[in-house]
């Protein structure tokens, strides 16, 4: 069964951010040393921003889904 994210986000490999953030380069980081890139996604022609979280718990995947809205209402 498909977890809430995954309804509701496209998925996208690793291979694809790694390559769309040019290897997660500091070039690409946004703020002040925040785990967040920007890229552009090649196979979409998409420009994006990935968020590297540092776990896999429901909290963090709760904090996702809250930064994804906030960004979605802008």
């Amino acid at each position: 069964m498909a977890s809430p994210l995954e309804k509701k986000f496209q998925k996208v490999s690793y291979a694809d951010l790694v390559h769309a953030t040019d290897g997660f380069s500091s070039a690409n980081m946004i703020g002040d040393g925040v785990t967040v890139y920007k890229g552009i996604l090649k196979s979409y022609d998409q420009a994006i921003v990935v968020k590297v979280l540092k776990t896999a718990t429901s909290r963090s995947q709760q904090d996702f889904s809250g930064w994804m809205q906030s960004i979605n209402t802008h």
